[in-house]
């Protein structure tokens, strides 16, 4: 990937700084909900690497159970 960095934004009052764009863990594109798990990875680096550090499972976690175990994973891989 090239051209410019993620642009960062303050959260409120907390001083933590989150990508101007998220990624949505919910239903729309069914990547998170649908996919494979080699898939869900995948896609998941690809929004790190783009920049991307707000992950928003709020839905797919009460929905389907999936987003922050997703996640999790990627992560401790």
């Amino acid at each position: 990937m090239g051209g410019t960095a993620m642009q960062l934004r303050v959260f409120g009052r907390t001083g933590m700084q989150l990508s101007v764009l998220g990624f949505g863990c919910g239903a729309v594109g069914g990547i998170m909900v649908r996919g494979d798990p080699g898939d869900q990875e995948r896609t998941i680096a690809r929004a790190i690497a783009a920049g991307v550090n707000y992950f928003d499972t709020a839905v797919a976690v009460r929905r389907w159970r999936i987003g922050k175990t997703t996640l999790a994973a990627f992560c401790k891989s």
